[in-house]
């Protein structure tokens, strides 16, 4: 993928995501669970752009590093949110209130990580072939 191509799909997936995200929150009556991985959300940009350069294998690990950072931080910070308040009980009722938002957004978050770790595999399977 080339740099062009890369920064299109970051900026139409992440404008996309926040577009869905700020819909959950639905005035303060929706969700924060969608949220928490927009606070690591450079790391995703940053292993997304080096992809590019799994070839090296410091690179690599960067690249899994910044993505496994981002899932745990994500983790992290979705779990000390629900357990707070009632918000669980909010996210369950804003998910049976409005399902095709909640579908949507999850959907989407996953669709892009499908998309990342496809390139990170291509990439480091064709970096494998040549060595």
């Amino acid at each position: 993928m080339r740099w062009y191509q890369s920064l299109a799909f970051v900026g139409i997936y992440s404008l996309v995501y926040l577009v869905l995200v700020f819909g959950t929150f639905a005035d303060g009556h929706g969700t924060f669970v969608f949220a928490s991985p927009l606070f690591t959300w450079l790391l995703f940009i940053l292993a997304f752009f080096l992809i590019r350069y799994c070839e090296n294998k410091l690179l690599l690990t960067l690249v899994l590093v910044c993505i496994a950072l981002h899932y745990v931080a994500s983790i992290f910070i979705g779990i000390i949110e629900e357990s707070g308040d009632a918000n669980f009980e909010r996210t369950i009722v804003f998910m049976y209130r409005n399902p095709p938002l909640f579908i949507a957004t999850v959907a989407w978050y996953i669709a892009g990580q499908i998309i990342f770790w496809i390139l990170l595999i291509r990439c480091y399977r064709r970096y494998s072939r040549l060595n």
